[in-house]
């Protein structure tokens, strides 16, 4: 009897520190006071097949005064599209860039764009404008304006 009440109380200890960890992890990336690299929009998942999937090789956060006089907040991101092995295409993630995250049971839940770290697997949507030589990706290669991304882990 003694074992089982020592497995309960070690228990009851991991959850009364992991469920408020999570809690204010959860509430950080979707309160809107939370900090400002923190947002998440909110849209309904398009199922439609993705114009390409890539691996996340560096992630940045940018913030600042835009040349049009507003605030500034985005996630440079250089992604890797296969067949290449080093990174050749950059996407930016703007506060109303829907950002998803696919379960375990397969559907797609909303999530927060910083919630996306290196080594994520990525499918990308974007719209038809692209850059050439913009800093926020690699030397060289393309930027894709995503209308909506979907990270699988």
């Amino acid at each position: 009897m003694s074992f089982w009440r020592n497995r309960q109380s070690c228990f009851r200890s991991v959850l009364a520190f992991a469920l408020p960890l999570l809690a204010v992890t959860s509430v950080a990336c979707t309160n809107p006071a939370a900090p400002v690299n923190c947002f998440q929009a909110t849209s309904t998942f398009a199922s439609t097949p993705p114009d390409f999937v890539a691996r996340v090789s560096k992630i940045t956060y940018e913030n600042g005064p835009a040349p049009s006089g507003f605030d500034m907040a985005q996630f440079a991101v250089w992604v890797t599209v296969s067949p290449h092995t080093s990174p050749n295409a950059g996407i930016v993630l703007s506060r109303s860039t829907p950002v998803f995250e696919r379960l375990l049971n397969g559907t797609a839940r909303t999530t927060a764009a910083c919630t996306i770290h290196v080594g994520d697997r990525l499918d990308v949507w974007h719209d038809k404008h692209w850059a050439l030589g913009a800093v926020e990706a690699p030397p060289g290669d393309t930027l894709y304006f995503p209308t909506q991304i979907l990270i699988r882990r």
